[in-house]
């Protein structure tokens, strides 16, 4: 089969290569090799084999905080922590409000915006401001993290924003599994089942699940027998230790002997190609798809139908 339309609905795009050299560092790379961003995109998407991508705004705020106070005093934190908290806050409104701008003149790219409680510290005002300003925008989805931003998915505060997404017929992409900080008493912020409440509360909202094959995967094969309208991305990886890609969660994941059979359990037509890219090397994972024992027409669903028909893009 030759490559068909992929779309790869799990890119962390960013504002130049300048920027993608610090957040995605690969020695020994040339600038031009960087293609995550505007200046590197006509090459890259060529190189990858892609036809258009979903931009997952996300910025790991928390860290760089956590970063800044262990150079400081006991005694200048809690003044940093707040004077910190704004500017980050600040951080990610203005990244959400230049990808929605750049999207205006860019087709193959679809504006996903960093809306949760975590990267707006608790301002949940300054989070629902940002939501509206760049759903008029043109944004196309949200992206949450309820690993690093370190909050629950089922958090009240977040209702507002699934309410207002459901009403609009916007979707949701949330990272979900082992990644990001946990609680004081160990509990993961974003494992599967803490996102069950959302999606009793909001039936119609539509919903993305990111990292559909790595840890935690059987708690999302209830998830979706029980909630038929969630969708999955599959960016993580299988298990496959001799092969040419590293899965997210090692030997936590889906083994690539089982990687079909498990995806027909989920559903085909419930699956989005993603990889986390530019973190992750997209040609090697279109070919692991392309080698699985499916049908092609299962995997033209995975690999670009399913993105195109839930946001509404063109046929290729």
């Amino acid at each position: 089969m030759t490559v068909p339309d992929v779309v790869d609905v799990h890119v962390h795009f960013v504002r130049s290569q300048q920027q993608e050299k610090l957040v995605f560092p690969k020695a020994g790379w040339p600038d031009e090799w960087y293609g995550a961003n505007p200046e590197g995109l006509d090459r890259w998407l060529r190189s990858e084999e892609l036809a258009h991508i979903f931009a997952i705004n996300f910025i790991d705020t928390h860290s760089i905080i956590d970063n800044r106070l262990a150079r400081m005093t006991a005694d200048e934190r809690p003044a940093a922590e707040k004077e910190l908290a704004a500017q980050m806050t600040e951080r990610t409104a203005s990244f959400n409000d230049w990808i929605t701008d750049y999207c205006k003149t860019e087709s193959r790219v679809t504006p996903f915006i960093n809306i949760d409680i975590g990267a707006f510290y608790g301002d949940q005002q300054a989070m629902m401001d940002n939501l509206e300003k760049n759903i008029a925008n043109g944004a196309k989805g949200v992206k949450i993290h309820p690993g690093l931003s370190r909050f629950f998915p089922n958090d009240e505060r977040m209702w507002p924003v699934y309410e207002r997404l459901q009403s609009a017929g916007l979707p949701v992409l949330s990272d979900s599994g082992s990644a990001g900080g946990r609680t004081p008493g160990s509990t993961v912020y974003g494992e599967p089942v803490n996102f069950i409440p959302v999606f009793e509360k909001f039936p119609r909202l539509k919903f993305i699940m990111a990292h559909l094959t790595t840890a935690y995967w059987d708690q999302r094969i209830d998830i979706a027998k029980r909630f038929p309208e969630i969708r999955y991305d599959i960016s993580g990886g299988f298990y496959q230790p001799d092969g040419p890609m590293r899965a997210r969660d090692a030997n936590r994941c889906v083994p690539l002997a089982d990687a079909a059979r498990f995806l027909k359990t989920i559903g085909t037509d419930r699956c989005m190609f993603g990889t986390d890219a530019p973190g992750a090397d997209v040609r090697a994972y279109i070919r692991v798809i392309l080698g699985l024992d499916l049908t092609d027409g299962e995997k033209e669903q995975i690999l670009g139908k399913n993105a195109r028909e839930f946001v509404g893009l063109p046929k290729a």
